[in-house]
């Protein structure tokens, strides 16, 4: 079972993950950022967003990412972000200290060819719906109507192509990324009110310097060996 899992912090980087896939980390923080920067001070808690474009930081159109805004009590402040990654058609989750994010492999996206990554497209279309940046949630309401439109309806315009052959796994899917990130956030709203949030960042970013560290180490080590 793929598995991508993680904490990041207030400063867009990782604090903490874990994947067998490699492509889905490198995809991760370009996608969070570009969302942020995209609504800042425009969203409010209750909406959900969703995106798998390349130009927003997607990997390939199969990996639709879904975040999940975390307020301040009281306030308009995004505080923490989750990432959940799965991968076909497994879950797997990553939090940051920003935006709660997720992130599903679908491989039911549309396009020319089953399985939405065919090896001789040429066009972006021909893999089926590239989703920039939409509200799957807002004010708390799912948006049904338009995630049909935009994983059924829209791709089939398209010569040669067609929407998501099925279109329930889609719509199941995306409610399971909201799902684990309400669950994510519930897990990190424990640790803040059992530690505070002051506490728990600083743990974050202890944990960034340690592994890199890590890993500078590890590269110097390398280098000396090899050469």
């Amino acid at each position: 079972m793929p598995i991508f899992a993680g904490w990041w912090a207030r400063s867009e980087r990782p604090a903490c993950s874990c994947t067998s896939r490699i492509h889905a980390i490198c995809g991760t923080r370009p996608a969070v950022r570009d969302q942020h920067q995209r609504w800042q001070g425009k969203l409010k808690d209750g909406d959900v967003l969703v995106a798998n474009h390349p130009i927003t930081g997607g990997t390939h159109l199969p990996d639709v990412t879904v975040i999940t805004p975390v307020f301040a009590q009281g306030t308009k402040e995004i505080i923490f972000m989750l990432l959940l990654v799965a991968i076909t058609p497994t879950v797997s989750f990553q939090l940051s200290l920003k935006i709660p994010q997720s992130l599903m492999s679908s491989c039911l996206v549309g396009g020319i060819l089953p399985g939405s990554m065919p090896p001789k497209s040429t066009e972006l279309w021909q893999e089926g719906t590239a989703i920039e940046s939409e509200k799957v949630v807002e004010d708390g309401v799912f948006s049904e109507a338009r995630m049909r439109e935009l994983f059924l309806d829209i791709p089939s315009k398209f010569n040669g192509c067609s929407g998501s052959r099925n279109i329930s796994d889609n719509i199941s899917d995306l409610k399971a990324q909201i799902a684990a990130n309400t669950r994510g956030i519930a897990l990190v709203q424990n640790l803040i009110d059992e530690y505070s949030l002051e506490t728990v960042q600083l743990y974050m970013y202890a944990i960034q310097t340690t592994a890199e560290l890590a890993v500078r180490n590890l590269l110097k080590g390398l280098h000396k060996r090899y050469g």
